[in-house]
């Protein structure tokens, strides 16, 4: 079969919503359908089977939940791992300290409580960008940074203004 009418042949198979039968030329389909997935930063290196129906649902689904999500070389615009490992454990450290403080100065319970809300919804965008280095295949990366960017926005996500570790805005200078 000819590179570019296999290409076709499987693109078909992806955009139908029926399950359609097998190619006849099962392993030739079958070669084009990985790569495909492959470029599409889809394929999870062992994941094809020996089912057609299994393998084209699945890039199927894989495919059409991937469609719109940035392309994995956004990853590199993450802060590295380290770094949000450190930033991590200062906000846990922060978290822990207000938890206490609350505890032990009645007067400040509400403040510290707004604060540990506000510190609460950057730890799940920072866990967001956590789910983005640590997934481990392809399509589950690019559906964390799609995440991601829907929850930052796209102005904040393009320009690299990631959120804090923590609401450093409350914090007050002393001199």
């Amino acid at each position: 079969m000819n590179g570019i009418l296999e290409f076709f042949y499987v693109l078909a198979y992806l955009v139908s919503p029926a399950d359609l039968p097998q190619p006849p030329e099962s392993r030739v389909g079958w070669a084009t359908m990985k790569a495909f997935a492959d470029r599409a930063d889809l394929a999870r290196p062992y994941h094809f089977s020996t089912s057609w129906q299994c393998e084209i649902r699945w890039t199927r689904r894989e495919w059409r939940e991937c469609l719109g999500a940035p392309p994995l070389a956004d990853l590199s615009r993450l802060p590295p791992r380290a770094v949000m490992d450190s930033e991590y454990t200062f906000a846990y450290k922060y978290r822990q300290t207000l938890e206490a403080e609350a505890d032990v100065c009645p007067w400040h319970r509400d403040a510290c409580c707004e604060v540990l809300d506000e510190l609460a919804e950057l730890t799940k965008l920072r866990g967001l960008m956590s789910n983005c280095l640590n997934s481990v295949y392809p399509g589950d990366q690019r559906a964390a940074l799609k995440k991601l960017r829907d929850k930052i926005g796209g102005a904040a996500y393009y320009a690299g203004e990631w959120p804090p570790a923590v609401p450093y805005w409350r914090f007050t200078r002393r001199d």
